[in-house]
């Protein structure tokens, strides 16, 4: 929960300025938040792409030495083709 709250409080600091009573109060202001906005979650959808990358690096596949998968791809391969011959 620790992690929610942490980027809870974030997401709260930076959109305060975009919240709703804002820009309803100063119409001028919509379309500028609307692009602020979209940049935000342009930002936030580059960082989840890095954090996944992550937690894809720390996967036990991701471990496994490139010769084994090389071997492992090859026999798939030629059961594959194989699987046409008959």
């Amino acid at each position: 929960m620790e992690t929610l709250a942490y980027w809870t409080e974030a997401a709260d600091k930076r959109l305060v300025a975009f919240s709703s009573t804002t820009v309803r109060s100063n119409p001028a202001l919509f379309l500028e938040a609307r692009c602020a906005v979209a940049e935000e979650v342009a930002a936030i959808t580059q960082m989840l792409c890095l954090v996944k990358s992550r937690a894809n690096e720390l996967q036990p596949i991701a471990m496994m030495p490139p010769e084994v998968l090389l071997q492992i791809f090859m026999f798939v391969r030629k059961a594959y083709l194989l699987s046409f011959e008959r």
